[in-house]
């Protein structure tokens, strides 16, 4: 997962680095780019509790949680600039 606001910045070519070789060693990767995705903030509702971790809300996360219980690994790729992660403040952007 990239959760770089650049799409051609140090992390994302960090992370391409590291897909490419995972490939090359016969991996399936899957890659999600969350700047793209619309992921609404959660609400504490707790339905997702109630109906085997499904949210209510329509928005990508479920996507995005449907591939990450596929996954044997999973990476996430973040830039910290002043010890912030800045996917947090520009994620819907």
């Amino acid at each position: 997962m990239k959760g770089s606001p650049r799409e051609e910045g140090n992390t994302a070519t960090m992370a391409d680095i590291f897909a490419k070789g995972t490939s090359e060693n016969n991996n399936i990767v899957t890659k999600i780019v969350l700047k793209d995705k619309i992921i609404g903030d959660c609400s504490g509702c707790a339905i997702c509790q109630q109906n085997g971790g499904k949210c209510v809300q329509d928005d990508d996360m479920n996507e995005i949680y449907d591939e990450m219980h596929k996954a044997d690994v999973i990476i996430l790729a973040c830039p910290v600039y002043f010890l912030y992660l800045a996917f947090f403040d520009e994620k819907n952007d």
